[in-house]
């Protein structure tokens, strides 16, 4: 009957109304994600394919990554960083030992034309050991108290000018060393030979050799696991329905809420099919979109985090 028919209308009609802030709530947020999506996987394939150019040739055909793969990548760009900065610490450490061997073997001549040579050794291997610690005053007055020894001299005709040139010499070294001081100090002392620094060379070159390995092995697989990461978020994305025909489910849903139905078949028709599919969408697939923006942001900050670090220890290294 009619009565019935009206009374099946405004039924459905008050349904479609408390549904309609909600479907259009997750079309609202559909329609952010989808923007996002599309503009964040351009911009990503863009910036990998500019940071794959600055990798070298043999990251590029290597084996599949995993999620995993992004912390202990992030961890070895972050190691390599340091390992760069550890690499000029020892370049810089270099040029002072140079200059440090030089003055070291002229305080080493003249105290052995100074001194009896076993008096000699002593002195210089006890200021060498003051240097070692950062004891500086007392390896200073070292010097300046074997000067008042006369007995240990070889010769009483040395004149003064000689003996001033040892403490010359003395805190030529002790100035070179604090000025250096942050580059030479290990936890405890102090580098004072090249000896010293070939081994250290040596260790350092290991450890970049081992994070290489595993850079070169696995950042090309990482961001291609990432952007495919994007690509399972823009596929489930369209599960839920494209954006055209989430649009078209619009605009019958705001038309049939609006229309006057003459037949009972007709608001059926509408509660059935419009009414339904909007449901099913809002609850089966509109439900999973906050977990697609989640999965995004994760995908994109690991991604990015690695690609800046790329880019970092490339700057470095130029």
């Amino acid at each position: 009957s009619k009565s019935s028919s009206s009374e099946l209308e405004r039924d459905i009609k008050i349904r479609a109304s408390k549904l309609k802030p909600k479907f259009e709530k997750g079309l609202y947020r559909y329609s952010l994600c989808f923007l996002y999506l599309n503009r964040l996987l351009i911009h990503t394939k863009k910036d990998i394919s500019s940071t794959l150019k600055l990798l070298p040739e043999t990251q590029k055909d290597m084996p599949n990554a995993n999620q995993n793969i992004g912390f202990l990548l992030k961890r070895a760009y972050t190691e390599k960083k340091k390992l760069q900065e550890d690499h000029e610490k020892l370049k810089r450490m270099r040029s002072c030992l140079y200059d440090l061997e030089i003055y070291f073997s002229e305080l080493n001549s003249v105290l052995l034309n100074y001194l009896k040579q076993e008096e000699a050794d002593r002195v210089y291997t006890a200021f060498r050991a003051r240097l070692r610690y950062m004891e500086f005053e007392r390896a200073s007055q070292k010097l300046h108290d074997i000067l008042k020894q006369e007995d240990l001299k070889k010769s009483h005709l040395f004149s003064n000018e000689k003996e001033q040139k040892i403490i010359h010499l003395g805190e030529k070294i002790i100035s070179i060393l604090k000025t250096n001081l942050d580059d030479l100090k290990r936890e405890n002392d102090m580098v004072l030979d090249l000896s010293e620094l070939r081994l250290l060379f040596s260790f350092l070159h290991t450890s970049e050799t081992r994070v290489h390995k595993f850079i070169d092995k696995y950042t090309a697989p990482f961001l291609a696991f990432q952007y495919q990461l994007l690509l399972k978020q823009a596929f489930r994305l369209g599960q839920i329905g494209s954006f055209e025909k989430l649009f078209v489910l619009h605009k019958d849903f705001i038309q049939g809420m609006t229309e006057s139905y003459d037949q009972k078949e007709s608001v059926q028709f509408y509660d059935n099919d419009t009414l339904k599919r909007a449901e099913h969408t809002l609850t089966s697939g509109m439900s999973a979109i906050p977990d697609i923006f989640d999965q995004m942001e994760d995908a994109k900050n690991d991604l990015y985090q690695v690609l800046s670090l790329i880019r970092e220890c490339h700057t470095n290294a130029e």
